[in-house]
């Protein structure tokens, strides 16, 4: 089984949760745009989280500092991390993964309400967002299909998927780390 092929088999799948992601990144983006209580409570709780998470703020201390190799790196571990590789262990419950995808883009979206001042920034979160959550829906897939391979009996056919599937997501996240680091750096 070659990479692309596994990636064909995994199509619907990834779709599926790609689907769920835009659904749901718009969903929050409307709701604290248009300005729900609770969505803006929301919205400000998870920001003031941000401000003082550890990884995102050596993140962008990195990028400040012009350590932008190491800024990469240490975006794309923890997007690897905390982001496919849970997505993939989610997977094995397939609700999970579904309202962890939901969970994510829904607070992406509330973020970048009041955040997109500028075309570059636009650009920036557009083309972060779409190699990021093509990673993670692709990961996310895998994990399903490795459940459901398991329960057909079949998890070797499953796991092989997994496999040859995650090169594709280990460099969609490479992307997308070298462009989110990149970005900020040409923009700061």
């Amino acid at each position: 089984m070659r990479s692309l092929e596994a990636l064909e088999e995994l199509r619907r799948l990834t779709l599926l949760m790609v689907s769920v992601h835009l659904l749901f990144l718009v969903a929050g983006y409307l709701s604290a745009c248009f300005g729900f209580d609770w969505a803006l409570s929301m919205r400000d709780e998870f920001a003031a989280s941000l401000a003082t998470h550890r990884q995102i703020q050596s993140i962008l201390g990195m990028v400040e500092q012009g350590r932008i190799a190491q800024a990469i790196a240490l975006t794309f571990g923890y997007n690897l991390a905390s982001g496919a590789l849970l997505a993939t262990a989610a997977g094995m419950l397939p609700p999970a993964t579904v309202i962890l995808a939901a969970w994510r883009a829904f607070y992406v979206g509330l973020i970048y309400c009041d955040n997109l001042g500028s075309y570059g920034y636009v650009l920036l979160v557009a083309g972060t967002v779409a190699l990021e959550f093509t990673a993670y829906s692709i990961a996310s897939a895998a994990g399903i299909r490795l459940f459901l391979d398991a329960l057909r009996g079949e998890p070797r056919r499953g796991l092989r998927v997994l496999l040859f599937t995650y090169p594709w997501v280990v460099l969609l996240l490479l992307a997308g780390a070298v462009w989110e680091i990149g970005g900020l750096h040409l923009m700061r």
